[in-house]
């Protein structure tokens, strides 16, 4: 069951987010995590934003460029806060997911450094 686990992260995130090639480690993990939180086309998304590439949800060659040459503490800060922003239009749309803002907050500052 655990290796059924880890292949699962392993091809429904990890390949696709093409984690090797992203050159910090604390951003790839910032990006996974949030990718099997939010969904890895959102997360992406969120990522092509912040480092001025398509905002198509795939990772290609200029995202990846873009992004390992960005400043790894200013990616970090725009990330944490569109992960943030994302959780309070999520809370805005249903109200009743309140109960989750304090973890997802957490969640979105554990990377943060």
């Amino acid at each position: 069951m655990e290796k059924q686990v880890e292949l699962f992260y392993l091809y429904e995130f990890w390949l696709p987010l093409k984690g090797d090639l992203i050159a910090n480690q604390v951003t790839v993990d910032s990006i996974f995590d949030f990718s099997v939180n939010a969904g890895i086309r959102t997360s992406v998304q969120f990522v092509q934003s912040i480092v001025g590439t398509k905002a198509d949800g795939i990772v290609g060659e200029q995202t990846l460029q873009k992004l390992n040459s960005l400043d790894f503490g200013y990616f970090q800060s725009a990330f944490t806060v569109t992960k943030i922003t994302h959780y309070i239009s999520i809370i805005k749309k249903r109200p009743a997911n309140k109960k989750y803002l304090y973890g997802w907050i957490i969640r979105a500052l554990e990377y943060h450094s």
